[in-house]
């Protein structure tokens, strides 16, 4: 392994189109590349269900040191037929520090990444509060 680091496994948060949150995981297991340290597993689970069809990912800063996954935003809202208006997520992330927008797809919400790029597992502290958005956005009780 080249004394790459290892992370666990790596839970991460998934808001669906449909208004669900989904908690998954993943082997956060690491391998040195040419570029750097990489989580090739984990980045193949959340590309999995924020973008099956293979487009780009992006990723923006939320609370808590946490970041959102989501389709190429650009592609994401020029192509209605495959990424459905996230409603919930549109919501969540204005609640989780992002400005208010309309965001498509589903969206994943990964943990803190460290100095060397690698992305943590939610801890406990950060999945209250994702739980907390998403009760407040969907109007429903913990």
């Amino acid at each position: 392994m080249g004394g790459a680091p290892q992370v666990g496994e790596v839970r991460f948060a998934v808001l669906t189109p449909d208004g669900r949150l989904v908690i998954r995981s993943s082997p956060g297991r690491v391998r040195d590349t040419e570029w750097g340290l990489y989580q090739g597993g984990l980045w193949a689970a959340v590309r999995a269900e924020v973008d099956p069809h293979g487009g780009d990912l992006n990723g923006i800063e939320l609370h808590g040191g946490m970041r959102a996954k989501l389709a190429d935003a650009a592609l994401a809202g020029t192509a209605p037929a495959r990424y459905r208006p996230n409603l919930v997520a549109s919501v969540v992330l204005a609640l989780l520090g992002q400005p208010p927008r309309a965001w498509y797809g589903a969206v994943a919400i990964v943990g803190t990444e460290d100095d060397q790029g690698l992305t943590a597992s939610l801890t406990g502290p950060q999945l209250e509060l994702i739980n907390r958005a998403y009760h407040l956005a969907t109007d429903t009780d913990p």
